[in-house]
């Protein structure tokens, strides 16, 4: 997946908003560290068989190698490239991250740090494949991601999504709408039928699951001492929350 066509810019990701979901339907208040899923607890686990997806392996090395920059391409020295590099889990699922004088360029395989293979066998009901079987695995994927390092605010063009999600106008119906620091991808809080991810049964104790390319990515806040970051990470009552991924946004 390569993110080219959209202005982006860089923000903060803060907690998902669970307003308009009824108290019973949720599984804790802070994390689900202690539980197997942050599904609700009244969802029943499905049995179905595993999946049986392919995917790669990719020569990330090679790849990163062969590419050249165009002619008006040259290495960045500003401050923000820096300071975004370092907050990069690099240790995870990030490959390699360089700037342009244009742009941050990530390269990453989606998995996290934490085992997300053990994660996805307790999701009660995970995507399914073709009615046959359930995605419960995670492949590396071939990620790449260009942030704009000096967003400019775009002056015609329409903010219609072209194919959006069923009854959520404002959201895409496939693909990632952010990549968190540790490389995996962020996708909306509504599944590809429209629906609340949470809700459905289908997320893992860090809000995530697979999809049928075996590609983990987020639903929701992957808040947690065993998920990307924690309360560890807010180092007072009065600093500006931690830099938890990068989110695309326009056309």
């Amino acid at each position: 997946m390569v993110t080219t066509g959209a202005t982006l810019s860089i923000i903060a990701l803060l907690a998902v908003s669970l307003t308009t979901v009824n108290a019973q339907d949720l599984t804790s208040v802070a994390s689900c560290d202690a539980l197997s899923s942050c599904s609700p607890t009244d969802c029943e686990a499905n049995s179905e068989s595993d999946c049986s997806l392919s995917v790669g392996p990719f020569d990330y090395a090679s790849d990163v190698a062969s590419l050249a920059c165009n002619s008006q391409c040259s290495q960045s020295t500003s401050d923000i490239c820096t300071s975004l590099a370092t907050k990069l889990k690099k240790n995870q699922g990030v490959i390699a991250a360089y700037c342009t004088d244009q742009f941050l360029v990530i390269w990453a395989t989606g998995l996290p740090g934490y085992d997300a293979a053990t994660y996805l066998k307790d999701i009660p009901l995970p995507p399914g494949g073709d009615g046959k079987c359930r995605v419960r695995s995670a492949s590396a994927q071939r990620n790449v991601y260009k942030i704009p390092l000096n967003p400019v605010k775009r002056t015609s063009g329409s903010n219609t999504v072209v194919n959006p999600l069923p009854g959520v106008p404002g959201m895409p119906s496939a693909g990632a709408i952010g990549v968190a620091i540790s490389g995996v991808p962020i996708f909306p809080n509504y599944n590809n039928r429209g629906l609340p991810a949470w809700v459905s049964c289908e997320l893992d104790r860090c809000s995530a699951h697979s999809g049928r390319g075996d590609d983990y990515h987020y639903h929701g806040d992957p808040f947690g001492a065993k998920c990307l970051y924690s309360e560890a990470d807010y180092f007072s009552d009065t600093a500006h929350p931690p830099l938890v991924g990068i989110s695309p946004h326009g056309d």
